[in-house]
């Protein structure tokens, strides 16, 4: 030990180092970083991911707004409640939904021009035969699950098919606007070719509830199609695309030939009176009433509950008529 302000020779100091513990390299031990370790991620080179959790969420929107509108689409076509629901949004292999298919199911090639490919939309054929018996007025039940799709019923198929694409037309607006069309439609999975085994397709699931049966339908997307679509299907774009647009002048003028093609009741208002319940429940056959008109006057044309109209009673052909003499302004002004 070295007396106070006496100072180490070099040999000493070479000494006192040495019995320090080094790390690998001749390095001076250093006090350990508490360093987080990385998490090694999987990487399937047979089936890389090409949609992010991004693209995912925003197909998840895409297509439960597809599911709305078919569940009110179906509702009306089949008269009956019918609701539809996505119950997953992933990617895969083509080969593998082909092989997740049942040995018999109503497999439609669907086209979405302008996009380039195809697309599968799969019907299971246990639901596609109730909703053909309620589209040909039965109730939906005791349908024979071994039953061979006739002609008839194929072409029926096509049609509620076209019914569905028509809700997927108009989903996809705020995405791409598309045309879709059924180009082939098969009871055979495996004979159905849209792309590539090994190539990575979209796969929505979509739960169908009728009345007491339940059944799914897929539609398988391939890459191919929706790679021109990739920017737009990220979050911030998503977004951006979904708020509302101005009407175009094309959209204002189909609109106007919607509405005038609308059909309203018009009603001829030849006279009035007042009665009360209880004369009113004591009429009996032959009895009269007298109104408050004169035999001849100008009568009150009414356009649903709006007095819109004047006129004349009278006759053509035989039949009732009223001739319009005067027509009567709104509130507004307007005719």
């Amino acid at each position: 030990m070295k007396a106070r302000g006496e100072t180490l020779s070099q040999t000493e100091i070479e000494a006192l180092l040495a019995s320090l513990p080094l790390e690998d390299g001749g390095a001076l031990a250093a006090e350990p970083a508490s360093v987080p370790a990385k998490q090694a991620r999987t990487w399937d080179f047979r089936k890389p991911d090409k949609f992010s959790k991004d693209h995912l969420r925003s197909l998840l929107a895409l297509h439960q707004n597809v599911a709305r509108l078919a569940s009110s689409a179906l509702s009306a076509r089949l008269r009956a409640s019918v609701t539809l629901r996505v119950t997953s949004v992933d990617q895969g292999l083509y080969e593998e939904y082909i092989d997740l298919l049942p040995a018999q199911s109503v497999v439609s090639v669907v086209t979405l021009k302008p996009l380039e490919g195809n697309v599968i939309m799969e019907l299971q054929p246990e639901l596609a035969l109730v909703m053909l018996d309620r589209l040909l007025g039965g109730t939906g039940a005791g349908v024979d699950s071994d039953h061979e799709f006739t002609d008839i019923e194929m072409a029926l198929v096509r049609n509620i098919g076209r019914t569905l694409l028509e809700c997927v037309r108009e989903a996809w607006t705020n995405l791409q606007e598309v045309d879709p069309a059924i180009v082939d439609v098969s009871t055979s999975p495996q004979l159905v070719h849209i792309c590539a085994p090994s190539d990575i397709v979209i796969i929505v699931l979509l739960e169908v509830q009728m009345a007491d049966h339940l059944g799914t339908i897929s539609l398988c997307i391939p890459h191919l199609v929706l790679e021109p679509l990739m920017q737009r299907l990220s979050a911030q774009a998503w977004v951006v695309s979904n708020r509302r647009h101005s009407a175009t002048p094309q959209t204002r003028a189909q609109i106007r030939g919607n509405l005038r093609r609308a059909q309203l009741k018009v009603t001829a208002v030849l006279g009035e009176t007042r009665v009360t319940v209880e004369e009113l429940l004591q009429l009996q056959e032959h009895d009269v009433l007298i109104l408050g008109a004169g035999a001849v006057r100008q009568v009150r044309m009414r356009v649903g509950n709006r007095d819109k109209f004047t006129g004349t009673p009278g006759l053509i052909g035989g039949r009732l008529a009223v001739k319009i003499t005067d027509v009567q302004g709104d509130d507004d002004g307007n005719n």
